[in-house]
């Protein structure tokens, strides 16, 4: 018997946002107030402390590279930030695109074999997406700590021990002159590791969602291909038959384009955001990348930048433009279904309406443009011209 569980499926994006409680069911009561207050400011602690490293000191000592580090690291407290007021504001939206994938889920146990073959294929779709984005953002977060202690290691093994710091940076004074000093340097490290933690549970609970809802669709649509597919199916032409199996078709259709629209006004600005940060961050972290060559070390952090950076955009465009697929997949299975051959109006009328309603690109925008493979090329385009200007202007 099919048993889909959307919370033990992504449990993982689950748990990470009930962790840094920006999980939409969590009730925003005094309680959650009063936590989350302690939660964000030691978050924002750090994000002050980088702030105060590029504008007091790299900038003023025209240390490019190093702002570029601590300008990476503002960009994630302030994306970070933003998807936990997304989180916040769109709360009800979330919350009910979640409630429709488990009564979906639920409700495929009604289906036929095949249509449960299709959900469940899709499902499981989302829940390797999910894991893949949790291994590309813990690798981000894990090099931090594995450099501090292989340079650790190192620096004793020459003779030479000292604290090495998750994230290189200009400190104000009073810590700046005690930061080799242990209890400062575990106070560092701590809030250091802080920061990461908090980065990569929200990167992991909240990026995955977009991708699951898009899947969920995906699968959906199938659903309704494949109802299309069967729709004159039989020796004899019986109109009761013929319209009842068109209401198995308009209903489920109008709920998927009913989602997509839900979906298209949740996620439109995220991913503008994602395609304009990431725009930014990839040239600047090219750029530390070729700098670090130059000098002779390897900048893997950076590299983990990049190809995490790319991931982040890669994957709704490619799901989006999978999407869009699937509906003129689905327009043009309505118009080959062999409808001409049968007289009856009223269903020649109701399949000409399914057609107009395909008509509009079944797939998520942003405030400018749909997310697609295209756009995403455009992305690739506008960081490798950006990249040439940096590298041009500093080097």
């Amino acid at each position: 018997m099919l048993n889909l569980d959307y919370d033990k499926m992504f449990k993982i994006s689950i748990l990470a946002l009930k962790l840094n409680r920006s999980y939409p069911t969590i009730p925003k009561d005094k309680f959650w107030f009063c936590s989350i207050i302690p939660i964000h400011a030691y978050f924002s602690l750090s994000f002050y402390l980088i702030l105060y490293s590029m504008f007091v000191h790299d900038l003023k000592n025209n240390d490019f590279a190093a702002a570029c580090t601590n300008g990476i690291l503002s960009v994630l407290y302030i994306a970070v930030t933003f998807k936990y007021v997304v989180l916040l504001v769109k709360a009800e939206d979330i919350t009910f695109a979640m409630n429709k994938v488990k009564g979906d889920f639920a409700a495929a146990k009604h289906l036929c074999s095949d249509e449960q073959a299709i959900t469940t294929e899709y499902a499981y779709k989302a829940c390797w997406v999910t894991k893949v984005w949790l291994l590309t953002a813990s690798s981000v977060f894990c090099v931090f700590p594995i450099q501090v202690i292989v340079l650790s290691i190192y620096n004793y093994a020459i003779g030479d021990f000292q604290f090495v710091h998750m994230y290189q940076m200009t400190f104000p004074e009073a810590i700046e002159t005690r930061k080799y000093e242990t209890n400062m340097y575990l106070f560092l490290l701590i809030l250091q590791t802080y920061f990461g933690v908090y980065v990569l549970l929200m990167f992991a609970g909240f990026t995955p969602l977009g991708l699951i809802f898009m899947l969920h669709v995906c699968g959906r649509i199938e659903i309704v291909k494949y109802r299309i597919s069967k729709l004159f199916e039989g020796e004899h032409y019986d109109p009761r038959e013929i319209q009842q199996r068109l209401k198995n078709i308009v209903m489920p259709l109008q709920d998927v384009l009913d989602f997509v629209d839900l979906l298209k006004k949740t996620f439109r600005l995220v991913y503008e955001v994602y395609m304009k940060s990431t725009t930014i961050v990839i040239p600047i972290a090219s750029y530390e990348v070729l700098q670090s060559l130059k000098e002779g070390r390897p900048s893997i952090e950076f590299m983990t930048f990049i190809v995490a950076g790319a991931v982040l955009c890669f994957a709704p465009c490619y799901y989006s433009d999978l999407l869009m697929e699937k509906g003129l997949s689905l327009r043009m299975s309505v118009y080959t279904s062999g409808w001409e051959a049968y007289p009856d109006s009223a269903m020649r009328r109701t399949l000409c309406i399914i057609m107009c309603r395909l008509e509009r690109d079944v797939a998520i925008r942003t405030l400018f443009q749909t997310v697609n493979l295209d756009a995403f090329s455009e992305l690739c385009h506008q960081s490798y011209a950006l990249f040439n200007v940096i590298n041009t202007a500093w080097s």
